[in-house]
């Protein structure tokens, strides 16, 4: 899975992550259950899942494949989360 973060239309972050990890799944799943409470139903779908840095921050696959110039990441700091910002700088290789 790849993930990207956009500040004011510039890029400043690519992660990436396994499909199969657990929070990311669990996540997809509640949503699925909660959508389709009686199972699958032909020719319906969940076209909004809806994820955050939570669902996968633990996630041993979790690489930053992009993150901005430190200039550029400071002043995108005010429209991250501290979670985000501080894996990117502090965790990210």
């Amino acid at each position: 899975m790849l993930v990207a973060g956009f500040v004011d239309g510039r890029l400043i972050h690519i992660f990436e992550f396994s499909f199969n990890e657990q929070g990311f799944t669990d996540q997809l799943e509640k949503q699925l259950k909660k959508r389709f409470p009686n199972g699958d139903i032909i020719g319906e779908y969940l076209r909004s899942a809806q994820f955050s840095f939570v669902h996968y921050k633990g996630s041993k696959s979790l690489k930053t494949i992009y993150s901005a110039p430190t200039p550029e990441l400071t002043k995108a700091r005010p429209c991250m989360t501290k979670h985000v910002f501080n894996y990117i700088r502090y965790s990210a290789q």
